[in-house]
């Protein structure tokens, strides 16, 4: 996963129909906020990403606004990933 945070980037100025803001209300690791959102840990890097979030160890801060890619838009990004692969 380390390897794709270096080699996939989303643009600054994403359109926000791609994704919402989601304010953070306690302490908590991208790995649960990808389980709220998506239904599995697996996608805490997508959260990472598009937050250009440098240490995806360390625990998100309460009140914190993060951009959250909206579920129905996961499928893309991964086919397209998938894609450029190839």
């Amino acid at each position: 996963f380390y390897n794709i945070l270096k080699t996939v980037n989303f643009p600054k100025d994403m359109d926000d129909t791609y994704y919402f803001n989601h304010r953070v209300k306690a302490n908590i690791p991208y790995t649960a906020l990808s389980y709220k959102f998506y239904n599995t840990i697996k996608l805490w890097w997508l959260i990472v990403l598009a937050n250009n979030i440098n240490n995806p160890v360390q625990f998100v801060k309460p009140g914190t606004t993060l951009k959250i890619i909206k579920p129905d838009i996961v499928p893309l990004i991964l086919s397209s990933i998938k894609d450029q692969l190839k």
